[in-house]
């Protein structure tokens, strides 16, 4: 899905959502909000769901490492939609 003139996640800016809106007739602010509550709440959801994991099941190492790795992903890409809908 293009985002703007954009199709990779890391080129997308600010610029890019509005231009998407305009393209869509989406208003910047509405389409931003959930977006950005999503990018800030993601990161709080994966560490409950991995608390719950961990409780209910015994992790061996490489499965906690694995876990470990997806909460690096989850907290980098989180921090750059937060900052490619900043406006």
């Amino acid at each position: 899905m293009f985002i703007g003139d954009e199709s990779s996640f890391a080129a997308v800016g600010a610029h890019y959502w509005e231009a998407f809106c305009d393209d869509c007739s989406y208003g910047l602010k509405p389409t931003l909000a959930p977006f950005k509550k999503m990018a800030k709440d993601v990161r709080h959801s994966w560490d409950e769901t991995v608390a719950i994991a961990v409780r209910q099941y015994p992790l061996s190492p490489a499965e906690k490492a694995l876990i470990e790795r997806m909460g690096v992903v989850i907290e980098t890409n989180s921090l750059a939609a937060l900052s490619m809908s900043a406006s």
